[in-house]
């Protein structure tokens, strides 16, 4: 068990991150953690907890996350911990070494007492490495914050001045010389920190960087504090220009281990599986490596840096952390052996003693680490080549890895693969980047929306909150319509130095030739993802090679695989996809590969489309396609591809292309009806009567009015539905195309009996029947006598229903068709039973249950299903009939079809 305060609250059981209940909860246990074992007044907990939105009854409120995190830690921690109410105020009980704070006073304490100063290093080495952040960094009361700050930062900066002058008297300041570079850049008026620098250049050979160090820092200390250096600066500067013996380095031993990793980041966010999934990994008696990957921005430093700052206790030998620059801007990536280098004169081997080949410098490393517990970070890898000989190979070692790349032939290495952040957590770093009194106030919707335009990737999300924090003037809102423009939403997506669009440019500019190609024609696709023959038809090459090019961007990282085969940006990559391709393609390029596109999608809709209905003359012509096997099979690439296809249709329409953009619609009809897709199938037929309208095309929009006239039925619109009916019914005339006019009157015909015209829809089933006759159509006559059989039906003329509908049935069979064979015998079945033959119904209905099946026709089988209940229900089989609408209902729901509640009726009533 063990409480971290020093980064983010934290309680962690075994390997298991543990939930401490919410911010002020998680503040309370820090509070009462901090002062263990004195007990924390009442008072105190207020004025420190409540300090940014004070409740009306703190003492009660107080009372309740008192309440709440007891009952927490006994859930959790057993008897191991007991949260108290003393008379001064509350008490946590708990072992103290359990909390990463006072552990680590604990260590700074005994370093004190500590005479060697290797030992003592070695200690406060321990000691720091338990500091992964600012202290309970995810805490949001200022006031509490500076309370926590004030009293342990100090302590913390002056253990690190002690560690780094024990290590300068063991006699490693080469090794300190870019450390303390950087902790002077941060810290620039700690003159011990100053004094440790001046010392380890001077002793290092670098006198005159040590005077100018000196001369830097007495300018800084006189314009920003108005103050001179102290005496022991002073009096080192004298030394320097003196060469005092006693600035001379001691005799050298053991080096210290190195502690090289960055500081954790106080933002850091979500990311829980992850964590659990490589702390899980840590322990084990053989070497460990774990390779991070995902795309620019998505935050692998982060968490490996993360990671690193949580188990580095694990590893009192050393943690190396190198950047190997894979993917950094002007800089080419490190050579392993440049890299070997370094990592051996950190751990104490003289640059003299260094092997001279890559293979020797990789043995001598792992030479080195034989018997050690080290943990080697390698930040950034280009490929599996760099990072294969940094690797350690000893067991207790653990390695993390991180790359945009796909590192697959990295050998025993266990991937990580990070995407863009949970809402929930995406929301809350926006929050903690732009300040959490700065976002109090917004809608969270709003901060939703910002998350979702940053496609919740946390460079974007860091990006954009630096920029809303900068500028006190913009709210959420305000920043949530300057990144709605996608034209400019990368432009946007820029603070300092951090940029979105640099990001990607650097993986692109790893591409070669062709896949940066392919990269760019994928922008112009406008569905959700893309398959390889969809691909390929964009980039106008084979299926083979296409998928090879889109395995290559997976590698990169700049395409997504969220299922075999199928392939997707993220939003963002997307849109620096699309600038791409307008900055390096030509429009004739671009247009081309948009209509090799569409017109794949027309050509293989088409021929699903045929092989779902397979005896229904095809209204659009296009080239065979022998893409399918079965009805089965077309069905389900119709259904994998229904966003993709709808959007084609939305693409066709506003680029121009009118002729697809009216047959895609008319080729979709089959999908649309058996599924009931009835917003798809109403907002593509709008816009494919307005393209064939637009063409002049006769045929086309007559068509396009009765495939709209059908959406509008399915929606309810019958008003609308029969207008629709009547203009395409006077242009099949004017076209004197006797089927067309057959479907029309069909159509019309239907439209007159939801409104209520029975003798007007019985004379136009008359006509289209004559119409389809005259067309030689045994597919429209199959139809038209199925759904004139189930007007009789709803008139209660039965024996005309009966005769219709077993006319209807022998056409079916004739033609071989099982999605109209299906609807006759749903008719034949219902009519039977409202003739009171309830074996004949249950002899109709029992088929039609099969051949709905076989046909793939869930509505139609759902019926079956209805009336095969009712039929049950009549004979007294209640069970067996609520099976039956049980499982009709569950067809009706996925659907969204109004039966359901008629089905629901049924139940009711049985119940």
């Amino acid at each position: 068990m063990e409480f971290c305060l020093f980064g983010q609250v934290q309680l962690i059981l075994g390997d298991q991150l543990v939930d401490v209940g919410h911010r002020r909860e998680r503040g309370l246990l820090a509070l009462l953690l901090l002062d263990t074992p004195r007990p924390v007044p009442v008072e105190r907990l207020i004025d420190l907890l409540c300090d940014d939105d004070p409740p009306k009854e703190p003492r009660r409120a107080m009372q309740v996350h008192v309440s709440r995190l007891r009952k927490r830690l006994a859930e959790t921690c057993g008897d191991q911990v007991l949260l108290t109410s003393q008379a001064a105020g509350y008490l946590i009980e708990v072992d103290p070494d359990a909390v990463d704070v006072h552990r680590f006073t604990r260590l700074v304490a005994t370093a004190r007492r500590t005479a060697d100063p290797a030992d003592r290093a070695r200690i406060l080495r321990e000691a720091l490495a338990l500091r992964r952040g600012p202290v309970c960094a995810d805490l949001t009361s200022e006031r509490l914050r500076r309370f926590l700050r004030d009293r342990l930062d100090e302590v913390c900066l002056e253990a690190l001045e002690s560690r780094v002058e024990a290590d300068l008297a063991v006699g490693a300041h080469r090794e300190l010389v870019g450390e303390l570079a950087e902790l002077t850049a941060r810290h620039p008026a700690r003159e011990r920190l100053v004094a440790a620098r001046m010392v380890a250049l001077y002793r290092s050979g670098r006198s005159r960087e040590a005077l100018e160090v000196y001369q830097a820092t007495a300018k800084e200390l006189v314009e920003e504090l108005g103050v001179d250096p102290g005496p022991g600066l002073r009096n080192l500067h004298s030394a320097i220009l003196n060469d005092a013996p006693a600035l001379a380095p001691p005799p050298t031993g053991e080096p210290p281990a190195p502690a090289q990793l960055p500081a954790s980041l106080p933002a850091f966010t979500g990311r829980r599986s992850e964590l659990a999934e490589m702390l899980d990994r840590r322990g084990t008696d053989a070497v460990v490596i774990s390779a991070i990957g995902g795309m620019a921005g998505v935050g692998k430093t982060t968490l490996a840096v993360q990671v690193a700052h949580q188990i580095a206790g694990d590893y009192p030998d050393g943690q190396l952390f190198v950047d190997l620059h894979g993917f950094t801007a002007g800089v080419e990536p490190v050579e392993p052996a440049v890299v070997l280098d370094r990592l051996l004169r950190s751990l104490g081997t003289p640059g003299e003693q260094i092997r001279r080949g890559l293979d020797d410098r990789a043995a001598q490393f792992r030479s080195k680490l034989a018997g050690k517990r080290v943990l080697v970070v390698l930040d950034n890898a280009a490929t599996e080549g760099q990072v294969r000989p940094l690797l350690p190979a000893t067991p207790g070692c653990l390695a993390l890895v991180t790359s945009r790349r796909s590192l697959t032939g990295l050998e025993h290495a266990e991937p990580v693969t990070l995407d863009s952040l949970g809402q929930d957590d995406a929301i809350e770093l926006f929050a903690r980047v732009a300040g959490r009194e700065r976002v109090a106030s917004e809608p969270l919707d709003v901060l939703a929306e910002v998350a979702g335009l940053c496609g919740r990737l946390p460079l974007a999300l860091q990006v954009a909150a630096a920029r809303l924090r900068a500028r006190p003037a913009w709210t959420a809102r305000h920043l949530a319509a300057l990144l709605s423009d996608e034209r400019t939403r990368l432009s946007e997506l820029a603070a300092g130095d951090r940029s979105v669009a640099a990001a990607l440019a650097l993986s692109y500019r790893h591409l070669d030739g062709e896949p940066r190609h392919l990269f760019r024609l994928l922008a112009l696709h406008r569905g959700d993802d893309i398959s390889v023959p969809a691909a390929a038809a964009l980039a106008g090459c084979d299926d083979t090679g296409t998928g090879a090019l889109l395995e290559m961007l997976v590698d990169e990282r700049l395409l997504d695989e969220p299922a075999p085969g199928r392939y997707r940006f993220h939003d963002l990559v997307r849109v620096y996809a699309g600038e791409r391709a307008l900055a390096e393609e030509s429009e004739a390029t671009r247009e081309a590969a948009i209509t090799r596109m569409l017109d794949w999608y027309l050509r293989t809709a088409n021929a699903a489309s045929a092989l779902i209905v397979p005896c229904y003359p095809r209204v659009v012509d296009t080239p065979p396609v022998d893409t399918f096997t079965s009805r089965g099979e077309a069905l389900a690439w119709l259904e994998t591809e229904r966003a993709n296809l709808v959007a084609a249709c939305h693409h066709a329409s506003g680029s121009g292309r009118l002729d697809t953009a009216w047959k895609l619609p008319l080729t979709l009809f089959d999908l649309f009806y058996l599924r009931r897709y009835r917003s798809d199938w109403v907002r593509t037929s709008e816009l494919g009567l307005a393209a064939a309208r637009r063409t002049g095309d006769p045929v086309g929009e007559a068509w396009m009015l009765i495939n709209l006239g059908f959406g509008y039925w399915e929606i309810g619109r019958y008003q609308d539905a029969f207008d629709l009916g009547q203009e395409a019914l006077d242009r099949w005339r004017a076209l004197a195309e006797p089927r067309g006019e057959a479907s029309a009157l069909h159509f019309t015909a239907g439209t007159y009996w939801r409104l209520g015209r029975h003798a007007e829809c019985l004379d136009h089933f008359e006509l289209a029947l004559a119409k389809y006759h005259e067309a030689g159509d045994r597919f429209g006559t199959g139809w038209a006598l199925a759904s004139l059989g189930g007007v009789y039906l709803e008139l209660s003329r039965l024996d005309d229903a009966l005769r219709t509908e077993e006319q209807a049935l022998m056409v079916w069979r004739e033609l071989g068709d099982q999605h109209g064979e299906g609807i006759a015998l749903n008719n034949l079945g219902d009519i039977c039973r409202e003739l009171g033959r309830l074996d004949d119904a249950i002899g109709y209905l029992e088929p039609a249950l099969a051949v709905n099946r076989a046909a793939c026709n869930r509505w139609g089988e759902a019926w079956a299903l209805t009336s095969l209940g009712k039929v049950l229900r009549d004979r007294g089989h209640f069970a067996e009939a609520r099976a039956h609408w049980h499982d009709a209902l569950a067809i009706f729901d996925e659907l969204g079809d109004p039966r359901a509640e008629e089905v629901h009726s049924y139940l009711e009533q049985t119940a």
